[in-house]
């Protein structure tokens, strides 16, 4: 009698531990399941946040560049600014002779008189024209500063992914070790 009894508390622990076998089996490949859709999940962002890392560089290059040509426009309208001046220094100067004593006719004075009204002409232009570039050149930075400030939140977040990232994949190698091991 003490042997059935010892036989039935047997086949009753190896029910048992079957049940049990079995739900850790059962949880485990959930938990597998839930940590490779966490896996793919991150490696989707990845990928995107990528993309997005090179398209956001590819931006910044542009706006470099525009901005190095705006510079470049900038610095030739100022230089083209002191020949200006000076321009208009000699045709005042020219205008003050004429005006003198002994001026022998009005013709002159006409002609510089025009002349000097183009040449103020053409400095308010290109005064106009600096003004226009530095606002551009203004806008062109704040772009830039504006894409560096992206630029650098990406690749925060590209190292906060990989390093979640791999945290999943050493839970996931655990847990297909678990497996194996269970298996055996």
């Amino acid at each position: 009698m003490k042997t059935k009894l010892g036989i039935v508390i047997l086949a009753v622990a190896c029910g048992g531990l079957a049940i049990a076998l079995f739900a850790t089996k059962n949880a485990a490949d959930e938990r597998l399941k839930k940590d490779t859709d966490a896996i793919l999940d991150f490696s989707n962002q990845l990928v995107a946040a990528t993309a997005n890392l090179d398209e956001l560089r590819q931006v910044n290059l542009m706006l470099t560049n525009d901005l190095a040509g705006s510079r470049q426009e900038a610095l030739t309208f100022s230089n083209n600014s002191p020949k200006t001046s000076g321009m208009l220094a000699n045709t005042q100067a020219s205008l003050q002779s004429a005006q003198g004593p002994n001026r022998q006719s009005q013709q002159p004075y006409c002609r510089l008189e025009t002349r000097n009204q183009v040449l103020d002409h053409r400095a308010a232009a290109l005064t106009n024209a600096i003004a226009s570039l530095n606002a551009q050149n203004r806008r062109h930075t704040t772009k830039l500063d504006s894409s560096e400030t992206n630029n650098a939140f990406l690749e925060k977040e590209l190292q906060r992914q990989t390093a979640a990232k791999a945290e999943l994949e050493s839970k996931f190698n655990t847990c297909q070790q678990c497996a194996t091991r269970s298996k055996n």
